[in-house]
């Protein structure tokens, strides 16, 4: 993974259920902030949108940089069991 600049401020890290009604919900990162180590989707300033993990107080994505700061998260759906 590569990192990117952090344009975060802490808030709470609140964990999520997969059964919670936040799936399809974007979440402002003024609200609350996504729990550490979780991929998430999240959403730039500059309508850019990537699936991220917050660690160590900055944004990690795994291939290229994020471009805009991120204002807005949504968890990621739950995974499909075979």
């Amino acid at each position: 993974m590569t990192t990117t600049p952090a344009n975060t401020t802490c808030v709470s890290f609140v964990p999520i259920q997969d059964n919670e009604p936040e799936f399809g919900r974007w979440i402002s990162i003024a609200e609350r902030m996504p729990e550490p180590g979780r991929e998430v989707f999240v959403l730039t300033d500059v309508g850019q949108r990537y699936i991220v993990a917050l660690v160590d107080d900055r944004w990690w994505i795994e291939h290229g940089e994020i471009r805009g700061l991120v204002t807005h998260w949504m968890p990621l759906p739950p995974k499909e069991t075979p």
